[in-house]
């Protein structure tokens, strides 16, 4: 088998995901994903959707008592590739975690995982995302072929919170392990939807989200979407959506700004 390129796996790997998703809705149609009880800041509703989907695919326990991805290996691999199991196999024990970006140089990346104390280098396209040092991310981390990266998406968490989420986590971390004692990668593996209902409080409070402000991001978000969907595919529609977003809460928030403020940015200073 000839030797893939970053961006070839990466298209695997999206391919890989919306086929889990038709494989969820295909055979768990009793499923009512409408009472489970996730939370993620509304800002946009395709962020939300794809950071939902992605910890169903990952975190969902069935009433078997196994994850989507566990449940495709055992009992439906055969509709699966052979890239697509191994790529499965590698990633079905990964947990979400809080990550600080400690050092990017050329296309590698160290992180810090702020939960277990780790330190990992990975692979970063800068074509994709750009980060730099200092960098609070809530994702997910694992290998992918021959690389390790963040998987699916991350959600940006403005640095003055770092502090308050760790503080909130370990708290809840404590106090489950007085009845049941287990280790904090496998708490977060089970109950990692705890950690975004932590992201979500702090993202509304850092911006004192009420009615009023949410109604008003999400007007401008669909002003945006309208606009640029008479020239762009779907697919790239909500991915200049997603980079949309990214900005505002990696930097816009930090400055107390908001999308109509975006015209007022030199971005090539920014870039240096």
């Amino acid at each position: 088998m000839k030797e893939l390129s970053y961006s070839e796996i990466v298209s695997i790997e999206n391919n890989l995901y919306r086929k889990i998703i038709k494989y969820i809705n295909d055979y768990f149609m009793n499923l009512n994903i409408d009472t489970i009880d996730f939370h993620y800041p509304n800002f946009s509703e395709d962020k939300a959707s794809k950071a939902f989907d992605f910890w169903l695919i990952m975190d969902y326990i069935t009433d078997e008592n196994k994850t989507f991805i566990t449940h495709i290996l055992e009992d439906n691999s055969s509709n699966f590739s052979f890239i697509e199991k191994s790529i499965l196999k590698e990633i079905k024990d990964v947990y979400l975690s809080l990550y600080e970006v400690i050092r990017v140089k050329n296309n590698s990346i160290e992180v810090f995982d702020l939960l277990n104390n780790e330190k990992h280098k990975l692979y970063y396209d800068e074509s994709i995302n750009l980060l730099k040092t200092g960098d609070i991310l809530l994702g997910r981390t694992g290998k992918l072929m021959d690389y390790k990266v963040f998987l699916g998406s991350f959600s940006y968490l403005p640095s003055t919170s770092k502090n308050q989420f760790i503080n909130i986590f370990f708290k809840e971390y404590n106090k489950s392990i007085k009845s049941e004692f287990i280790d904090i990668k496998t708490y977060l593996k089970l109950y990692s939807i705890n950690l975004y209902k932590i992201y979500t409080e702090l993202m509304y409070e850092l911006i004192e989200l009420d009615e009023d402000s949410s109604a008003s991001l999400y007007d401008e978000i669909d002003l945006f979407r309208d606009y640029i969907k008479n020239f762009l595919s779907s697919y790239e529609v909500d991915e200049y959506v997603d980079n949309l977003m990214n900005f505002f809460e990696l930097y816009l928030m930090e400055k107390d700004l908001d999308l109509y403020d975006i015209a007022k940015i030199d971005f090539e200073a920014l870039a240096k």
